[in-house]
């Protein structure tokens, strides 16, 4: 009597087949007690064989999980106590091993998506597996504003140690001394060919809140007097704030002429202005409009309208203002 395996080594979803074969002419019955199964779930079996049958076969049909997992082992022992009626011939334990084939499905995420600046950034890197060896994954941090240190951002490679299901990793948010505005940092995936990639968790985003007070837009001077061949009114504009402001500041306004008389000294119109980062001022040029009516002096108001700058914390605006120009007539 002989026992082995179809194969020594088979992928889960497929089947493994134990081959009982009898040696010689024997033609009797025959009952094969045996001990096998899983290694980990060992049980007694006895496997008949009728007169001039010469193989009998036990099949075990693997599933393919999907999950990653460890290779498991199968193994099949013949019981020598109950040998009655046959001799085993060549070995009485066979063994083969359930190759685990699907890659690791990687995922990350964040523990808390914000953070004020200055904190610590947490995030973790896992897989919905079993490793027996060290898992490698890379990852990409980026960030819009000044979320992180430049040391931080780029690629990055994290190790999932042999048996651990992931790796949480901490950095700490970019602390300002300026109005910066919030900031976000983003980790994203990279592809390997040792792992795939969850679609639903490939990236996460932290945003880092600006603690520090918003700068505040006003007119640096209430009334400005032009005369209407001056071609220009210009309104300058100031940022105001106790700290450096890191940011560029935008703002759209829109220009109204009121008490209109005969002749309208402006075009009523809006428009965009836009103070760089670590400048203090700026400066609205509204085009005034020469004509040969005779006709009392005009007055244009600019108005703040809404905010358009990327960077301004949520619910908080520059300050609503506006500021006349007045038009005369030259003589």
């Amino acid at each position: 009597m002989q026992i082995s395996f179809n194969h020594d080594e088979v992928e889960e979803g497929r089947d493994l087949i134990l081959i009982v074969k009898r040696i010689g002419e024997d033609k009797n019955d025959l009952e094969i007690p045996m001990t096998g199964g899983r290694d980990d779930d060992q049980q007694f079996t006895v496997i008949g064989m009728d007169p001039g049958q010469s193989e009998a076969h036990l099949r075990y049909s693997l599933p393919d999980d999907e999950y990653t997992g460890p290779d498991v082992g199968y193994s099949f022992t013949l019981e020598p106590e109950n040998l009655e009626f046959w001799t085993p011939t060549g070995d009485t334990t066979v063994t083969a091993k359930i190759v685990d084939n699907d890659p690791y499905m990687v995922s990350v995420r964040v523990f808390s998506v914000s953070v004020d600046e200055g904190q610590q950034i947490y995030y973790r890197i896992s897989h919905d597996g079993y490793t027996d060896e060290p898992l490698q994954v890379q990852v990409t941090h980026s960030e819009i504003g000044n979320a992180v240190g430049d040391g931080i951002l780029g690629v990055q490679t994290h190790t999932i140690k042999a048996g651990e299901s992931g790796i949480t990793r901490a950095y700490p948010s970019q602390a300002s001394d300026g109005s910066d505005g919030d900031a976000t940092f983003t980790v994203d995936l990279v592809a390997s060919d040792d792992y795939e990639i969850n679609p639903d968790r490939a990236t996460a985003s932290v945003i880092v809140v600006d603690k520090e007070p918003l700068p505040v837009l006003r007119f640096q001077n209430f009334l400005v007097e032009v005369r209407e061949d001056a071609g220009t009114a210009e309104h300058t504009v100031e940022l105001v704030s106790n700290l450096p402001v890191l940011r560029d500041v935008t703002v759209e306004y829109q220009v109204q002429e009121q008490f209109i008389s005969d002749g309208a000294d402006v075009t009523e119109s809006s428009g965009t202005l836009t103070i760089p980062a670590g400048e203090t001022t700026g400066v609205i040029e509204v085009p005034v409009i020469q004509d040969d009516i005779a006709e009392d002096d005009e007055t244009i108001f600019i108005y703040f309208a809404t905010r358009s700058t990327p960077h301004w914390n949520s619910g908080r605006a520059p300050s609503a203002a506006g500021a006349p120009s007045r038009t005369t007539n030259p003589p």
